[in-house]
This record gives structure tokens, C-alpha cells and sequence, in this order.
């Protein structure tokens, strides 16, 4: 699913990329690119606290749920999903997942973002919730 709303995301300016450099430095924002696929063409983050809910999780958690999946396979799947919202300027995906703050080990389906905070020659991608 993706929204159709082009003049809900701003095209990256060099303001917005300092800002996501910034999320980097400060710890708000996890870099994914090592697994990103190509089609990103640029570095890819995930904000801190959706990738703690969704992808790594914590022992405690793992052991509250009784579940154990493959963080790798966790944060693949998210880049998949984001792929149908991969727009110049980015857009919203459904990515379907266990919340490690959930109650219960069901999937749920999380609306997430995905926005470009560099212009459409040089993207820099974040993913938040």
C-alpha cells in the first residue's frame, strides 16, 4: 500500500541532510545500509526505537514471547516491505511484524514511513514509525 499524498514529503535540501546526519551521530537513527538492497541507491537509517520494537530485539523480550527469530531476517523483511514505497521523495508501506513491546507473538501490521532526506540524485533514507 502506498499513499498518494506527494506534497506530504519534502524533497531533500542540504538543511534536511545535515538533519539526518545528525539523527546518525546522536543515536536516534540506526544505519541499516550494509543489508539495504541497490535500489535504495544511497545510505538507509532506521529510527532507534522502531528498529528496538522491530528488529532487535532485547533478551527480555525473546524470552516474555518465547520467540526467537533471526534479527537479520527481521530487518530483511522490513527493507523488502519499504521497497513499494520507494518514491523520489519517499511514502508510507505497511510492514508486517512482531512488536517486542506487544503483548503476544501474532503479527501485526505496522504503518511505517519511509522518507528521502537527500535530494532524488543522492537519497538518504529513513525509515520511523
Amino acid at each position: 500500500m502506498r499513499m498518494n499524498e506527494p506534497g506530504r514529503w519534502p524533497h531533500g535540501t542540504p538543511e534536511r541532510l545535515a538533519e539526518y546526519e545528525e539523527l546518525m551521530r546522536s543515536g536516534l537513527a540506526v544505519d541499516v545500509t550494509h543489508k539495504a538492497p541497490k535500489w535504495f541507491s544511497g545510505p538507509v537509517a532506521i529510527e532507534a526505537s522502531c528498529y528496538d520494537r522491530l528488529v532487535a530485539w532485547h533478551a527480555e523480550a525473546q524470552r516474555r514471547l518465547r520467540l526467537h527469530l533471526d534479527e537479520a531476517q527481521r530487518l530483511v523483511h522490513m527493507l523488502d516491505a519499504s521497497g513499494i514505497a520507494i518514491t523520489s521523495t519517499g511514502g508510507c508501506f505497511i510492514c508486517k511484524a512482531v512488536d517486542a513491546a506487544g503483548r503476544d507473538v501474532q503479527p501485526e501490521r505496522h504503518v511505517l514511513t519511509l522518507t528521502n532526506y537527500g535530494g532524488p540524485s543522492q537519497p538518504a533514507w529513513l525509515i520511523h514509525g
